[in-house]
């Protein structure tokens, strides 16, 4: 999740368990915990990007280095608030309740964490919410301001935390239906296409749990479609075919840049000539547009050329092309409706 979500988690968690003990103080303890795993972003700034890709969520959202922050931090709260009388487990208990939080909830979205870090390097994935969803969000940042900012009651305070956490529970347990109905979906039609695919995901599409992205891996490449919830009944969905070109990675077999790459594809990426430039894509991030374009550019996209600027790599086409037009249509597409936009 962004990080402005976990705070607003992290501050609520914190009213509803500690605030009693540590009265507003433990709003901002709530929040430095859900923040703590993110510290990895400070390795952007020099670490080489192909190689950040997989250091970000990697060790410092494992439940090993979780279990260590836990232990500082309840270090840290037990001397600061010296005297008082909360047992060290009850703090031990607080923080590693909001870091391990802060871990599962990163595995709802795309990206993948390493839950196991440094033993395993296996990402885990559940691509049940997108990563800013604001149905998600909003209630989580309206609790955690109202209670910073409006002095209120202990027990209408604690009212106002379970008002942003209650709401947010819901809508995830929501997305996962919405997953269950689309995985449903696609399956029956790769069936009724007879693909045969060795795996599959589907996750959101930007900001929303009603229009689905879905992609079925083939030795040669991805069939790859977009489901509304809200879509006819027994309506197929539509697949168009990607192939995945490996064969262009020849000549950078010992590239540590498309090494680190591949192992961030997490086995679903392909590569593609535009031109002179070389390209590489990783699937999991959707596309730019791609439920309105036919053969849509994937939003990761890295030019393994020499000299090329890949520094927004995972950002870069993430927006690219939205004006007022194809966000009609994106909404449209959203509640199952039909449009006649025009595809590119």
């Amino acid at each position: 999740m962004d990080t402005l979500t976990h705070i607003a988690i992290g501050a609520c968690i914190g009213e509803v368990l500690f605030s009693k003990q540590l009265g507003k103080k433990a709003l901002i303890w709530g929040a430095l915990a859900q923040s703590f795993p993110d510290i990895d972003f400070v390795g952007a700034f020099w670490i080489e990007p192909t190689a950040y890709f997989s250091v970000h969520r990697g060790v410092t959202h494992g439940l090993f280095a979780g279990l260590l922050a836990a232990l500082i931090f309840s270090f840290l709260a037990d001397r600061l608030h010296r005297p008082h009388d909360i047992p060290f487990r009850k703090f031990l208990l607080f923080f590693g309740l909001q870091i391990l939080l802060h871990d599962l909830l990163d595995t709802c979205n795309a990206y993948g964490t390493g839950l196991l870090e440094p033993l395993l390097h296996r990402r885990v994935s559940f691509n049940l919410i997108y990563v800013a969803d604001p149905l998600f969000s909003l209630p989580l940042a309206v609790a955690a301001i109202t209670l910073v900012f409006v002095k209120r009651s202990a027990q209408m305070q604690k009212r106002i935390a379970l008002g942003g956490l209650v709401p947010a529970l819901a809508y995830l347990l929501f997305c996962v239906c919405n997953k269950l109905v689309v995985d449903n979906k696609f399956e029956k039609s790769l069936r009724s296409n007879d693909i045969n695919y060795s795996s599959y995901f589907t996750t959101p599409t930007p900001f929303n749990s009603l229009l689905w992205y879905a992609v079925a891996k083939t030795d040669t490449g991805y069939y790859i479609g977009y489901r509304s919830i809200l879509d006819k009944k027994d309506e197929p969905v539509k697949i168009s075919y990607y192939p995945s070109n490996l064969s262009l990675l020849q000549s950078f077999k010992t590239s540590p840049k498309v090494n680190n790459l591949v192992r961030f594809g997490h086995g679903y990426y392909s590569v593609q000539q535009q031109n002179d430039t070389l390209v590489f894509n990783v699937l999991r991030f959707g596309q730019v547009l791609g439920w309105q374009r036919t053969n849509a550019p994937f939003t990761f996209h890295y030019y393994l050329n020499e000299g090329m600027d890949d520094m927004l790599a995972v950002q870069r086409g993430r927006f690219e092309g939205w004006n007022r037009n194809t966000i009609r249509f994106f909404l449209n597409r959203m509640i199952g409706k039909e449009t006649d936009y025009p595809k590119e």
